[in-house]
């Protein structure tokens, strides 16, 4: 959901569907809902602290993409 709209795959779409029609029920997720939504940010939950932090989907992808290639580094 980090594409623009209107770019995803429609295999993703389908699969995204089923996996919201398993959680959500009343009301249900209309495939047009989520053929036209995007995640603008991402709320990471320290609960240790009671803090929340509001992160850029965009910057959150970049982040986590860098961690998993240092981690695939240091097992090298």
């Amino acid at each position: 959901m980090l594409q623009p709209v209107g770019q995803w795959d429609e295999a993703d779409l389908k699969h995204l569907k089923k996996l919201c029609d398993s959680q959500y029920s009343s009301p249900s997720i209309l495939y047009e809902e989520l053929a036209t939504s995007e995640i603008h940010s991402i709320f990471i939950i320290n609960v240790d602290d009671i803090k929340a932090l509001e992160v850029d989907s965009h910057k959150y992808r970049n982040t986590v993409i860098q961690a998993e290639r240092v981690v695939q580094m240091e097992q090298l």
